[in-house]
């Protein structure tokens, strides 16, 4: 009888966390913008689209982790050489933690508010060094990975989910030599995000 009651209350726990279960994929645009500390350096921001998978765990408090493939980058110009830019590519994978509050929750439609941590993961960099100057930044100054903080704001209507975020970055992406021409070696990752996500679970 214990047996029995046990597998039931297993049971019933499973399906009331299924039932608050989530799951999907999600697409999305990117602005990112890689700033830096240094007087004589400008930056532009890189837009891009991004892709990857999100599952969101509970009801008016939620916990939702996702998997984003994403490229992000910017454009540096160096005053110090007058006309010399370099493009900076860098194609990642970031895993959000994000907690979220259903501030507005309506049966076929709901309004949210979440922030939370986020790591990214570098699989591969692209550094345009048209000019071939020794100076340029290069790709062993950025480090594989790195942590940020993303906030914002969602909605939902039926299976559809909205996300608008923006995320700062909390550590520094440069590591190794300062090159001469790049006055700082701080640099932070500071992007824009719009997801769409379809709740198929």
């Amino acid at each position: 009888m214990k047996k029995i009651l046990v597998s039931l209350a297993l049971l019933v726990s499973a399906t009331a966390l299924m039932a608050q279960l989530n799951i999907g994929p999600k697409i999305g645009y990117t602005a990112s913008k890689l700033t830096t500390d240094g007087s004589q350096i400008k930056e532009e921001l890189k837009n891009t689209l991004h892709f990857g998978a999100f599952a969101r765990l509970g009801t008016k408090t939620y916990l939702q982790p996702e998997l984003l493939f994403m490229t992000k980058g910017t454009k540096f110009g160096y005053s110090l050489s007058d006309g010399v830019q370099q493009d900076v590519k860098l194609n990642t994978i970031d895993v959000p933690v994000l907690l979220g509050f259903k501030l507005i929750n309506l049966k076929v439609a709901n309004v949210r508010a979440m922030a939370g941590p986020v790591g990214s993961f570098v699989i591969n960099k692209e550094l345009d060094n048209v000019n071939q100057l020794d100076d340029e930044l290069k790709e062993n100054n950025i480090k594989d990975a790195n942590w940020g903080l993303q906030a914002g704001v969602g909605a939902d209507f039926l299976s559809l989910s909205l996300d608008i975020r923006y995320e700062f970055g909390l550590t520094n992406m440069f590591e190794g030599e300062i090159p001469a021409d790049f006055d700082t070696d701080n640099i932070k990752n500071n992007t824009f995000l719009v997801t769409l996500g379809w709740k198929i679970l």
